[in-house]
């Protein structure tokens, strides 16, 4: 029996939503009978539907064969006029292509089938697509489409009333919401679905969500609920036999330890986990554990076998096509040979890393491209129907009244005039935001080049004067705020407290540099909620960075600098945070500008950015006071 293109595209919806889970044990007899219809069968849409079958069913074991298959489907279905039969052909090989990380061929397929879909108005097909694409992008390191299409796909899920469906969606938003350290989001999203698994009795699913949770509870270091509930998943999972999410589970259970500086047992679930994963040849996870065994075996001091391990998680996740994982795995391994006092390896390492970054800014700009090109082409085949069905209307008036088409022309041009100029002006305000938007991008890829060779400096002074304690702690400082900076890199947004840790490793980072030449203090006020509240990556260290750069140094050499940074929040939608120093003052600076050649870009953007809500004022008894309205939430 041949199962149909709508069921096909629901099934493979449920498990997408459910993050994509591998069904490794292929049914052989089920794919030999199906080749043998397909022999039999003749060009009809019949032969589309096994050809689709064959795609998935084939999907993740033989993979070349399951993307020929889905080829020769979206050929069929063309001959044929075949719509539905295209639109699942299309889909099941961007599924494919996400697996096998070909990111931009899986958007590429996945969009054709939403294009489909959304001529037939196929709503749930439609859900379906959005959440393939979201997962496309989440890949790319692009949070802000992810996020876009996730939430698109559960919205049109819940106005289908399918809620199983739209549960799994959750568990799809709680897992991406962990990565982006919004624990208390991802411990409601989990919830939220696990309500709905307990009353469809979906083990499986349910234990997701008891991991997931316990993910969240354990960054927030509620360590005794927190492995409950990994207990609780890793019973289910092995009764039910998923070793895929059994792995998962495993690591997760092994970064609960880790977070508890109990390196050796965290060691025993990673090998656990690894195991697991090399058998079902799952390299993007593998890449991932490996990475977290490195961390390990650093702690424990052990660092042949956490080089031996970062660089097999490199290897793996180039084979998996994993661009973002492999920046970040970069990173560690730069702040491994670092400790290890290699630093031609550890800036080869970083090079490398911020070239990866590159790249994927680079894919994000040419998605974007490709995004307005496809604007481009349907508004102009558009205007030229509305031209061609014109000159019909002109022509047919023409025969009856000559005045009524000289003033409906007139009215139409006039029309026209005014729509062209209110697009014109709407396009360069879509284009400045997106200027500078972009232009943020690119400042927190690449730090200040200034900044990074003098840390290098620095940490090799340090090295020669002997003080390796001092060095040691440098390094740790610098690697954590590189990693900090490639994680947050692409996110439009991240929690205050996040914003806080980068400044303080910034702060702390420039004391060291200084020789103690700086004192800093934060005062942070009670009400601000720091984990739920949200601001833009990087947003204030411009202006700390300019505090200490025009308001301290230039002061004398025995004269200790202190820079203090206040926030609190006015109502619920802006954060006030004063930057304040005992430097030489605003006027004294800006009549040394000229001397010192260093201004910061980073500054003037988020000043343009922010609307121009910033105040500064010189204090009398010297120094600089600069406050900042910084829209929260957005």
């Amino acid at each position: 029996m041949i199962i149909t293109g709508k069921f096909l595209r629901v099934s493979l919806l449920l498990s997408m939503c459910a993050f994509f889970q591998l069904y490794v044990e292929a049914q052989g007899e089920y794919v030999d009978s199906l080749r043998h219809e397909l022999e039999k069968s003749k060009e009809d849409t019949n032969k589309v539907k096994l050809l689709n079958e064959l795609c998935w069913e084939l999907a993740f074991l033989k993979t070349e064969e399951a993307i020929s298959f889905g080829k020769q489907s979206v050929h069929l279905s063309k001959q044929l006029d075949y719509l539905d039969g295209e639109s699942v052909g299309h889909y099941y090989l961007g599924r494919i292509y996400i697996e096998t990380g070909k990111i931009t061929l899986a958007l590429e397929e996945t969009k054709k089938a939403l294009k489909i879909d959304e001529a037939a108005g196929n709503v749930f097909a439609m859900a379906s697509d959005h959440g393939q694409l979201g997962a496309s992008y989440k890949s790319l390191g692009d949070y802000d489409k992810a996020t876009f299409h996730f939430y698109k796909c559960l919205d049109m899920l819940e106005k289908l009333g399918n809620s199983y469906a739209a549960a799994q969606t959750r568990l799809n938003l709680a897992n991406f919401s962990l990565q982006q350290k919004e624990y208390g989001r991802t411990i409601e999203l989990a919830q939220e679905a696990g309500t709905v698994f307990r009353e469809y009795e979906a083990q499986d699913m349910l234990a997701r969500s008891l991991s997931l949770e316990a993910s969240a509870l354990s960054k927030m270091e509620r360590w005794s609920p927190s492995r409950k509930l990994y207990k609780q998943a890793l019973e289910i999972f092995e009764q039910t036999g998923n070793k895929v999410e059994l792995a998962a589970t495993l690591n997760n259970l092994g970064l609960y330890f880790f977070d508890k500086n109990q390196s050796d047992s965290a060691l025993v679930y990673y090998n656990q986990a690894l195991t697991i994963q090399e058998s079902l040849d799952r390299k993007g996870p593998a890449c991932v554990t490996l990475a977290n065994m490195s961390l390990a075996y650093l702690d424990l001091g052990e660092e042949e076998k956490s080089v031996e391990a970062i660089n097999r998680s490199i290897e793996l996740g180039r084979e998996a096509g994993e661009l973002f994982e492999v920046a970040s795995m970069m990173s560690f391994a730069a702040e491994i040979y670092y400790s290890n006092g290699d630093y031609k390896k550890a800036y080869d390492f970083f090079l490398v890393s911020s070239q990866l970054n590159d790249t994927l800014l680079s894919e994000r700009k040419m998605e974007q491209m490709l995004d307005i090109r496809e604007k481009y082409e349907a508004e102009k085949k558009e205007k030229k129907i509305e031209t061609l069905r014109r000159e019909r209307d002109t022509s047919e008036a023409k025969s009856r009244l000559v005045d009524t088409v000289i003033v409906f022309s007139a009215g139409t041009i006039l029309l026209l005039v005014v729509l062209v100029i209110f697009i014109f002006r709407q396009r360069k305000a879509k284009e400045r935001q997106r200027k500078i938007e972009l232009e943020q991008k690119v400042l927190r890829a690449q730090m200040n080049p200034h900044f990074i060779f003098n840390s290098l400096n620095s940490i090799q002074r340090i090295f020669i004067e002997g003080d390796e304690d001092l060095a040691n702690e440098y390094i740790s400082d610098f690697g954590k705020l590189l990693r900090i900076i490639l994680e947050n890199n692409g996110k439009k947004r991240v929690s205050i407290q996040n914003e806080i840790e980068t400044l303080k490793l910034y702060l702390e980072i420039e004391s060291i540099r200084l020789e103690g030449k700086i004192e800093y203090q934060f005062e942070i006020s009670p009400t601000i909620d720091m984990l739920n509240n949200y601001v833009p990556p990087l947003i204030i260290q411009p202006f700390v960075e300019n505090a200490i750069w025009h308001g301290i140094l230039p002061k004398e050499e025995d004269e200790i600098g202190r820079i203090s940074i206040e926030m609190h929040k006015e109502s619920d939608k802006f954060l006030i945070c004063s930057i304040t120093d005992n430097g030489i003052g605003i006027n004294t600076s800006l009549s040394m500008k000229g001397k010192s050649g260093h201004n910061s870009k980073g500054m003037s953007i988020t000043e343009e950015r922010l609307g121009h809500k910033i105040q500064v004022e010189e204090i009398e008894s010297g120094g600089t006071k600069v406050t900042l309205k910084i829209p929260l939430n957005l």
